[in-house]
C-alpha cells in the first residue's frame, strides 16, 4: 500500500532499498527507546512512512548521512510514541496487580449500577458517547480515536475525562435525590 505514494519507479526502488538495508537498524533504534517489540515495529513503520515522503532528502551516495537521517527520524518517531504511551492512564488491572491492595467490592459493578451508568451515557452529548464507545466498546487507543474523529489524542483524552466527570456528577445527583450513599 505504501508503494502507491511514489511518483516514479526510481523512488519506489529507492524506498525498497532503504527498507531492506536499514529496517533492522531502525527497529533497534526504536526498541532501545520503547523496550517493546510491537511498539518498536509500529515506530519503524511510522518512521519509514515519514522517510518515504521525504526521499528527496536522501543522499543515496553518502551512506553516513543517509544512516544518520534515517536514525534521527526513527528516534524522533519512537520518542513521540513513548511520550504518547506515557500520557495514557494506567488501566485498573495494573493498579490492582496486588489483589490485597485493592478492595474487590469497589471493582464490582452491580446490574443496577451498570443500568444507571448506561442510562447516563445515553443522555450525554454525542461527542462524549462516541468517545466512550470507541474507548471501551471498540477498545481503541487515544491515537486511533483521534485519527478516526480528526482530533488530537490529547483532545480524545480530555473528552473521555469530561464524559466520565459528567457521568459521575449525574450519578451523584441521582444518589442525592434518592437518598443513596
Amino acid at each position: 500500500m505504501l508503494f502507491l505514494i511514489f511518483d516514479t519507479e526510481e523512488e519506489k526502488q529507492l524506498a525498497i532499498m532503504l527498507y531492506e538495508k536499514y529496517s533492522k537498524f531502525m527497529f533497534k533504534v526504536a526498541f532501545d527507546i520503547l523496550n517493546n517489540n510491537y511498539a518498536a515495529e509500529d515506530a519503524l513503520q511510522q518512521a519509514f512512512i515519514k522517510i518515504s515522503k521525504n526521499l528527496d532528502k536522501i543522499d543515496k551516495f553518502n551512506e553516513i548521512k543517509t544512516r544518520n537521517y534515517i536514525g534521527l527520524i526513527t528516534r524522533n518517531t519512537a520518542i513521540d510514541m513513548y511520550n504518547d504511551i506515557k500520557k495514557q492512564p494506567v488501566p485498573i488491572e495494573d493498579d490492582c496487580a496486588d489483589i490485597d491492595a485493592c478492595d474487590i467490592s469497589e471493582l464490582i459493578i452491580t446490574k443496577e449500577t451498570y443500568d444507571r451508568i448506561k442510562k447516563h451515557i445515553n443522555s450525554l452529548k454525542s461527542c462524549y458517547r462516541e468517545i466512550i464507545f470507541l474507548k471501551f466498546e471498540q477498545d481503541l487507543t487515544y491515537n486511533d480515536i483521534a485519527e478516526l474523529l480528526d482530533i488530537t489524542p490529547e483532545n480524545a483524552r480530555k473528552r473521555l475525562e469530561r464524559a466520565r466527570s459528567q457521568i459521575l456528577k449525574l450519578l451523584m445527583e441521582e444518589d442525592d435525590s434518592h437518598g443513596r450513599k
